[in-house]
């Protein structure tokens, strides 16, 4: 089978590369734990705007020092429940409302199940045990070997976690270059690339049967682009471009997202006179993804 690049990947690649951040390492014990917030609540239908927005909603309850005796605090799931709610009632008529809305409900559900306080606890457990921090983070920095063993221990030790979360979590800290989370974002792009086995469109496998093939698949993409390119090419990198394909994807209406190439992205990008960077702001904002949205619409 042949294994094809999509039609201006590579030049998305290029532009990727040109505001490239993502290997900047945390440099406070903060930064590391801010990292791990972000995809606590990450879902399927949750998007990365959402994830980062309730974080802030939640920010100063979910500090690593507000959360340090969570297992014995039984008003703490109480405390959450009444800011979410507060804000729940409070963003009638407010940009990005609806995305808002679903997150906080999202949120809600979590705390009621105690989803969201076995993690957290969990994982202020884990850090404990495996003395995560900034020293650990820049130590794994180049460590293929370890950084993959970190990923494992997390999706093995955090409930709820697994090897998505875990992968995306180290991005944050600013490495793992070389590991790829099996999400549907890339599951989709594999396929689309003829790689067998990733043809799934909806109940994906369990993350660690395909973490494996993902990351090592990835990585032959990440090669090719850097052939075409001139230049080193990690999979971090494929998989970021993979991520602003798809994020952007996921605005447009189900008939037209098969017609959405990176080169459409490309183009759109050049017209808009706009660099990743600027892109990036406007997945991350909320707010701002329906406007976002309404724009991706004009060229498909």
């Amino acid at each position: 089978m042949v294994h094809l690049i999509p039609d201006g990947f590579s030049e998305l690649v290029s532009l990727v590369l040109e505001d490239w951040t993502w290997d900047d390492l945390a440099k406070q014990d903060s930064e590391v734990w801010r990292a791990f917030l972000y995809p606590v609540f990450l879902g399927a239908t949750i998007r990365s705007a959402q994830a980062y927005y309730i974080r802030d909603v939640l920010h100063d309850s979910l500090e690593f020092k507000a959360v340090q005796n969570i297992h014995n605090d039984p008003i703490w799931s109480e405390k959450i429940l009444k800011i979410l709610n507060n804000r729940l009632n409070s963003i009638e008529g407010t940009q990005g409302e609806g995305f808002k809305k679903s997150m906080l409900k999202a949120a809600i559900e979590q705390v009621r199940s105690f989803s969201l306080s076995r993690t957290i606890g969990e994982a202020i457990n884990f850090f404990r045990k495996h003395k995560i921090n900034t020293l650990k983070i820049k130590q794994l920095q180049k460590d293929y070997n370890e950084t993959l063993n970190l990923v494992d221990l997390t999706a093995r030790e955090i409930f709820n976690f697994r090897y998505v979360k875990s992968v995306l979590w180290l991005y944050g800290c600013g490495i793992a270059e070389d590991l790829v989370p099996p999400n549907a974002h890339i599951t989709r792009f594999l396929d689309e690339c003829g790689y067998p086995g990733f043809g799934w469109s909806r109940n994906l496998p369990p993350d660690w049967q395909i973490f494996t093939p993902a990351c090592g698949y990835m990585r032959k993409i990440a090669n090719k682009v850097s052939k075409e390119l001139g230049v080193f090419v990690t999979p971090k990198q494929a998989q970021a471009s993979v991520w602003y394909l798809q994020s952007c994807r996921g605005l447009l209406q189900s008939r037209s997202k098969h017609k959405f190439t990176p080169a459409i992205l490309v183009d759109f990008l050049k017209t808009q006179k706009w660099t990743i960077q600027d892109l990036s702001i406007r997945l991350d904002d909320v707010e701002r993804l329906e406007d976002l949205s309404s724009d991706l619409k004009t060229i498909i």
